[in-house]
């Protein structure tokens, strides 16, 4: 709109140029004995200036409505999410690190690799190998290889390619444990694990 404005104005500035031009030469006549003088309200720059001066425009550095006003509202804002509870929605980092229960260990590495230890008692137990990567609000873990048995072991408790779930929650003194579910022969057991980061609880054990 503003160099549509500086083409209209400049045929006016033109003819009023020309104008005043024509009126500034007759300033004597020459079939008169008495010179004719022409007064002007001002100067021939002055009226120049406003004939050419564009008219005012909004400020275009900030966006314009439908109706036509400046909008304080950015043109690349977007929808804000809700802040969610406590260990949800934190990301993955939320869960690396180790955690532990009675007789047990799980160990979750930044690089989605990790391995766990479960322990039936002082003297039985298996530690396997897994990989792990977050879902929603919560982790999917696959196990993968045995890699030590002490005792007698677990009897098939883990095994090869076994998915186990898991997400954060809170107990009952509020404090937040990490509750797997898919273990066991059968892969209907929910094992909570306790973290350093979070502290301890009565579910993790003794």
């Amino acid at each position: 709109m503003k160099f549509r404005a500086y083409a209209a104005a400049l045929p006016i500035a033109a003819v009023a140029i020309t104008a005043a031009s024509a009126l500034a030469g007759c300033g004597t006549d020459s079939t008169s004995s008495s010179p004719s003088r022409v007064s002007t309200d001002a100067p021939l720059s002055t009226v120049v200036s406003m004939i050419t001066s564009p008219p005012n425009s909004p400020d275009q550095s900030q966006p314009i409505s439908a109706s036509g006003t400046a909008s304080d509202t950015p043109t690349n804002s977007g929808i804000v999410p809700p802040t969610l509870p406590p260990g949800h929605g934190v990301g993955a980092s939320a869960f690396t690190g180790n955690w532990q229960r009675h007789e047990s260990r799980l160990t979750l590495n930044a690089h989605r690799t990790g391995s766990i230890l479960i322990g039936a008692n002082a003297v039985d137990g298996e530690t396997w190998s897994l990989t792990w990567q977050p879902v929603g609000r919560g982790i999917t873990i696959t196990i993968g290889t045995q890699t030590d048995k002490s005792g007698a072991g677990l009897d098939g408790y883990l095994s090869h390619g076994q998915v186990v779930t898991g997400e954060l929650g809170t107990d009952s003194t509020n404090t937040m444990v990490l509750r797997t579910h898919g273990t066991g022969t059968n892969n209907s057991e929910t094992l909570s694990w306790c973290s350093s980061t979070y502290g301890s609880s009565p579910e993790c054990g003794a």
